[in-house]
Parts: structure tokens; C-alpha cells; sequence
């Protein structure tokens, strides 16, 4: 009986360590060791002792630490705490496996589904195959056009705009039709995309037969269509293709590198915000913490620390890397605390969104994407040289919209930045970066861009993909902002390009190639009306 009171007391206060904590990093069982002593013994090396020991193991890893201390809630809580910090130094276990537990467990027996449930203990083994067979064929469906983080999100009007419209990560949507043989080839491409980007980038996938008014929003045309965050997707189709489009929507919302020095300034900024740092061997921002900081833009901070800084891996006593901590905000100072768990986004994703709470900014998400879009200064930027256009455009992501500025005096040139900036305004919330250029000094240019031999003229491209649409038309504010929706819709025709070096470059390194129109595809693959671009054209009566 006094055995009992002390196990039931030794219960409770593991139940109260457990009920304490916020987090939900640790999983909390229990042994009798006097069954287990050879488990125990295998496994950790301890013997069977009067008093209670507590291990904390990380079974993937095969490392383990044990408790020593005061058996209380605070004593245990601390110790947690101390491990996740890595203050408390992990060893590994012994044997390359776990050693067997002796007799069955009762408490981690796998629940059993209905269908098995109701099923005869003495099935046969070819009755049970075809359930293997269903099973499979029905995981195959939902990840193809069903879910989320690292699975294509199946789109209706009902969630387009929580998932889509609102998110403050990257998107690739695609509008298909379940007829269309082009669509069919896609899908399993588009999966494979979407499990490669692992939750950094959505990807979802609209019916257009069905949700046709979304796809009347878009203005779909033919199948498939594929809108990203950026505007239209008009390159390839393979998984590979849409990977390396995708990987380049990741943006660093502001994400610093810090040392020992420099660490102080940077907790000292925003003192009430989660402070992220991260330790790598990359030499560039990985897209994992790119993902982290468009997703937690506004409520939490990062920055790196590469592992060959030896003082901060000391001061961190690291070994080596990748690791995340969260400098988390006290009243007697911030406090690290160390992620344990899989290396991936969805993983920090769920460890920074909680620290994000504890810290009171929880639930701002939605809010602060608003925020965010709406403080955005619109600029102009002055393009004098080719590493000025480098900055503002050809090293970003989205278009870019360039004014080749040739006025006749200087009310002229007043009127026409002046118009400018008001379309930089109307367009703030959208990815387009806005340059103007001199034709005095950079009129070389103006061949590259299809732009006219003399005259203000304007053109919106995109750098990376070497893609242009020449401007024609009156050159007021609501011309061109009507002309740049066109575009971001795909109802203006791209022409490919090759991008002028800027400023004091010579004029044969200028390229001379006439703007070329997009290849069309075969489209074999749609059993229907023949298309010119590699979709599947809709059925002559059919509205979307």
C-alpha cells in the first residue's frame, strides 16, 4: 500500500509537469521498472532504484538525458526547460536500435480503424488485400487534389480566399478541367511540386467546370491555367520547372545576420516581438527561413548565424548546426529556448506561430497582412546604372514596369513622374517594382524593350524569365494601371527578350533581337477544340 501511495504521488507529479507546459514538444509515458529493468538497462543504463528517474529520449535520434534532481514540478519543469535550451548535454544511447520492451503495452496499442474494428480476427489474408489496394488508391486522391503543407490544396469559392487570396506565403494556383488530357499530364507534376516546397509554397488546384465563376475572375481561357502570386505562370510543366519557379517566389522579409557583436542591436529592435535565430552552414538565406519570415512577417524577427562563427556556437554550446532557437521576451531578459523536433517548415512553422502567441501577437496574421501591404511606400526608382537596375528589378521577383523618361521641359517631366507615382500607389498591394530611366543616357535600351525610337515610352517585363509587354497607348495613369492589370491577368501577349545592360556599357553589348512571340505547343492531349498555346480550348458552348 505505501508502494502504491508513492507511485500514485510520483504520477501526480508528472501529470502536473505535463499540465504545466505550453509547448507540445515532449510526450510523456511511463515504465515499471521492474518489468522493464532490462529495457531500462539496455537503453539508458540505469538499475532499478526506490526513488523515481526520469529520462527524456529523443528516439529518432538515439539520444537520451537523465534527470537528476529534486523530484518536484519545478525541479522536472526545469530540467525540461534546460534540454530544450541545450544546457543539459544529450548522449547517445548504446546499440544502433531500441532494445524490445518486455510483454505488450496496452496504453500505446494502435487504435484500430472501423472498418477492422467490425472485421473477424480470422480474416483471411486475401480478404485483406483488397482493403490495401482501396487504401492506397484513396491517399492517392487526396494528395493529389486535397490538403495542405506539402499537398495541393483543392480550391472552391468557399476557401479560395482564406487559403489563397489572404496568405502571406507564396501561391501557385492551377484552373483545370477533368476532360482535359493536358491537365491529366500536369496533375501528377503539380503534386510532385507541391510535396518538393513542403508547406513553403501553396499549391492548389480549382475545377474550372465547376467553380466557374473563380475561373471567370481569372479570366480562364483555356486548360490548364496556372496564376501564381507573382501574375500569370507561363513557363514549363514539369515538377522541376515548377519547383524553380516556385523556390524563387520566397522572399527574406527581413531577415538580418547577427554575431556576438551585433546580436545586442537586434534583440534590442522590437524588444516585444519573438526573436528567431537560426544556425546554418549556408552561406545564402535558406528558403526555409525565407518561408518562416514571409509567413511571420510583422510578428516575429529572424536572423542568421553561420556555424563557422565559433563565439556564438560557444555561447550557444553548439556543436554544430542547422538549429533554431527562439529568443523569447521576459521580464528579466530574453530567453532561448531550443527547437527539438523535424528539421522542416512545417515544423518551425508550428514552434515560431507558438511562441508568436505566448508573446501576445498571436492572431495578428491576418490583420498584419493588411498592415503590411498598406505601409508599403510606393517609389519610383531612378535607374542610373546597371547595378541600380539590378537592385530595384532585375534581382527581384515579380515585374517590373519601366519608363524611359524623354519630356520637353520640365513641367513635362514634373506631370509625368507625377503620374507615375500615382500608379505606384494603385498598385502597391501587387508585386511590380516601378524604374525610370533617362533616354538621354540610357536610350540604348530602348530597342531591347521594344520601346519606340524617340518619346516617353513604357514596357513591363519580367527580368528573370525574359518575358516584355510593350505599353501603347495614352500615357495617363488610368491607361497604364488598366494595361498592367491585363498583364498580372495573362490577357496581353508576352514576347521574350533579352535584358540591356544599363548606363555606360558599351552599344554592342546591347542586344539587337526582335521580340520574339510564345512558341504555341502541341495539343494533341485534348480530345477537343484545337488550342494555339498548349491548353485545352473549352467546348465551343461551354461558358467558365
Amino acid at each position: 500500500g505505501e508502494q502504491m501511495s508513492k507511485s500514485s504521488k510520483f504520477a501526480d507529479t508528472m501529470l502536473s509537469v505535463r499540465d504545466g507546459r505550453d509547448d507540445s514538444h515532449f510526450h510523456f509515458a511511463w515504465l515499471d521498472v521492474t518489468q522493464q529493468a532490462e529495457f531500462v538497462n539496455k537503453a539508458f543504463g540505469l538499475q532499478p532504484a526506490e526513488h523515481p528517474q526520469v529520462v527524456v529520449l529523443s528516439a529518432r535520434k538515439r539520444r537520451f538525458a537523465t534527470f537528476v534532481g529534486a523530484f518536484t514540478k519545478s525541479g522536472v519543469s526545469d530540467f525540461l526547460t534546460s534540454v530544450l535550451r541545450g544546457r543539459v548535454r544529450t548522449v547517445p544511447m548504446s546499440g544502433k536500435d531500441l532494445p524490445k520492451l518486455a510483454g505488450d503495452t496496452k496504453k500505446c496499442a494502435a487504435k484500430k480503424s472501423s472498418s477492422s474494428s467490425s472485421s473477424s480476427s480470422s480474416s483471411s489474408s486475401s480478404d485483406s488485400k483488397p482493403e490495401k489496394k482501396n487504401t492506397k488508391q484513396d491517399k492517392r486522391k487526396s494528395s493529389s487534389k486535397s490538403g495542405g503543407g506539402g499537398k495541393v490544396i483543392k480550391l472552391t469559392s468557399a476557401n479560395f480566399d482564406e487559403e489563397i487570396t489572404k496568405s502571406k506565403l507564396p501561391t501557385m494556383v492551377e484552373f483545370f478541367a477533368p476532360w482535359c488530357g493536358h491537365c491529366k499530364r500536369l496533375e501528377p507534376e503539380w503534386a510532385k511540386a507541391a510535396k518538393a516546397l513542403k508547406g513553403m509554397v501553396k499549391f492548389g488546384a480549382v475545377d474550372a467546370t465547376v467553380e466557374q465563376q473563380l475561373a471567370a475572375k481569372f479570366e480562364v481561357k483555356g486548360y490548364p491555367t496556372i496564376h501564381s502570386s507573382a501574375g500569370p505562370y507561363q513557363y514549363g510543366r514539369s515538377a522541376k520547372d515548377l519547383v524553380k519557379y516556385a523556390r524563387g517566389l520566397l522572399e527574406a522579409k527581413d531577415v538580418a545576420r547577427v554575431d556576438k557583436e551585433s546580436i545586442g542591436p537586434w534583440l534590442a529592435d522590437k524588444p516585444k516581438l519573438p526573436h528567431v535565430l537560426m544556425f546554418s552552414d549556408k552561406m545564402q538565406i535558406p528558403n526555409v527561413v525565407k518561408a518562416l519570415s514571409m509567413q511571420f512577417e510583422g510578428e516575429a524577427r529572424f536572423a542568421m548565424v553561420h556555424t563557422g562563427d565559433q563565439t556564438m556556437m560557444t555561447e550557444f554550446k553548439l556543436d554544430k548546426g542547422p538549429a533554431l532557437y527562439i529568443l523569447q521576451p521576459t521580464e528579466e531578459g530574453p530567453q532561448a529556448l531550443r527547437y527539438i523536433g523535424p528539421m522542416n517548415f512545417l515544423g518551425f512553422a508550428e514552434f515560431v506561430g507558438n511562441a508568436v502567441k505566448q508573446a501576445g501577437v498571436g492572431g495578428a496574421s491576418s490583420a498584419s497582412t493588411e498592415s503590411t501591404a498598406s505601409s508599403k511606400t510606393p517609389e519610383v526608382h531612378a535607374v542610373r546604372s546597371h547595378a541600380e537596375f539590378e537592385e530595384h528589378c532585375g534581382n527581384r521577383i515579380g515585374l517590373c514596369l519601366l519608363a524611359l523618361l524623354d519630356p520637353a521641359d520640365d513641367a513635362e517631366r514634373e506631370s509625368l513622374e507625377s503620374m507615375l507615382l500615382d500608379v505606384a500607389k494603385a498598385n502597391v498591394k501587387k508585386p511590380v517594382h516601378f524604374i525610370k530611366a533617362e533616354r538621354a543616357t540610357q536610350g540604348h535600351v530602348a530597342h531591347a524593350f521594344d520601346m519606340a525610337d524617340q518619346g516617353t515610352s513604357v514596357v513591363v517585363f519580367n527580368a528573370r524569365r525574359g518575358r516584355l509587354v510593350p505599353f501603347r497607348g495614352a500615357l495617363t495613369a488610368e491607361a497604364i494601371t488598366e494595361f498592367l492589370a491585363d498583364v498580372q491577368s495573362g490577357r496581353a501577349r508576352t514576347f521574350k527578350f533579352k535584358v540591356p545592360t544599363f548606363a555606360d556599357e558599351p552599344e554592342g553589348e546591347t542586344s539587337n533581337d526582335e521580340p520574339e512571340e510564345v512558341e504555341a505547343e502541341d495539343d494533341s492531349m485534348c480530345g477537343t477544340t484545337p488550342s494555339e498555346d498548349g491548353t485545352c480550348a473549352p467546348p465551343p458552348k461551354e461558358e467558365l
